[in-house]
């Protein structure tokens, strides 16, 4: 008779209802599938190394604009927005870089010490009140870049979106506001964030904040939106903000229109993104103070009316450039 003795250590230590499924096809090799805390799913060898978000439903949404798909609703969430402060769809904060090991739940404990590894070991959100504010000592840039990036926490196929991704949404909108951010497909709402310091919820139903995989210096890039306006800028990784996961191709979808100002400084162009075949594209011209608009140059052979500042293009299946030109 052959015992098979199997040890296995859980963290936090106090976690209850613990088990797990394994196999031994082979004599002498043991293979673990999944483990679970209670009913929960919190490892999954079929997936990653890391815990993933398994309790989101994954749903696609497309924009026709940007021709990228993505998840329809945040990691955490319950459903698809129905307004801009749906707290249904607020869904989880997550730390820069973090798997999702239960630290994203907005009422999760905390923690003031840093973690030195990928794996801090508990579902406890880390604070960092001192610069480079960030939940790991040392810093790791090489955190959710792709679907099999470290903690990637999306699931199988999504991974966090780059920046570049995030603002081709931004200028795809009505408007560069919160209010523009929900009329888009993504449906994008205002679910707040957790403070670095302290942990303490911030602007819950009056900002959106979504972090991007994008690293810059020892901060890393975020969207953020209110009702005066939007834009993309660094933080620090300490951060809870939330998560819109992206559904990753081999072949990119869509085409750039690029708009340049001639001459330069001289007026204020709006439109320029990342555009799907067939998509009809808004695009502006504003003069600055001494100067008018003349009229657009480049591929306008797409361009509804070249000489009114503002028009349509109709997006072909290549990238394309204009320039608005101005005169004093």
């Amino acid at each position: 008779m052959k015992i098979l003795i199997l040890i296995l250590t859980f963290l936090p230590a106090l976690c209850f209802s613990q088990h797990v499924d394994w196999d031994a096809v082979n004599i002498g090799v043991t293979t673990i599938n999944r483990i679970y805390v209670g009913d929960k799913l919190v490892w999954d060898k079929g997936v990653a190394d890391w815990p993933r978000d398994t309790e989101t439903a994954v749903v696609d949404v497309t924009n026709p604009g940007t021709g990228r798909i993505w998840m329809d609703r945040n990691l955490g969430a319950s459903r698809v927005a129905i307004s801009s402060a749906d707290v249904d769809a607020y869904g989880d904060l997550y730390q820069w870089g973090r798997a999702a090991d239960e630290h994203q739940i907005r009422t999760s404990g905390i923690n003031s010490t840093l973690s030195s590894s990928d794996t801090p070991g508990h579902g406890e959100f880390i604070t960092a009140g001192i610069p480079p504010y960030d939940w790991r000592s040392p810093q790791n840039d090489n955190l959710w870049q792709g679907v099999d990036g470290i903690n990637n926490p999306c699931p199988s196929g999504y991974r966090l979106p780059t920046e570049a991704e995030l603002e081709a949404e931004r200028t795809s909108w009505s408007s560069n506001n919160a209010a523009g951010a929900f009329d888009s497909p993504l449906k994008l709402p205002v679910g707040g964030f957790r403070l670095y310091s302290t942990g303490v919820l911030i602007n819950v139903g009056s900002s959106g904040n979504y972090w991007s995989s994008t690293v810059d210096g020892t901060y890393s890039r975020r969207l953020s939106f209110s009702s005066t306006g939007a834009n993309m800028d660094g933080n620090g990784r300490a951060l809870g903000f939330s998560v819109r996961c992206f559904k990753y191709s081999e072949t990119p979808t869509g085409y750039d229109l690029d708009l340049n100002v001639h001459p330069p400084g001289a007026g204020v162009l709006t439109g320029a993104g990342h555009y799907s075949d067939g998509y009809v594209v808004s695009i502006s011209a504003t003069a600055k103070t001494g100067w008018e608009f003349v009229e657009w140059t480049g591929d306008i052979a797409h361009v509804d009316d070249p000489m009114a500042a503002s028009t349509t293009v109709t997006m072909p299946a290549s990238n394309i450039t204009l320039t608005a030109n101005f005169e004093e």
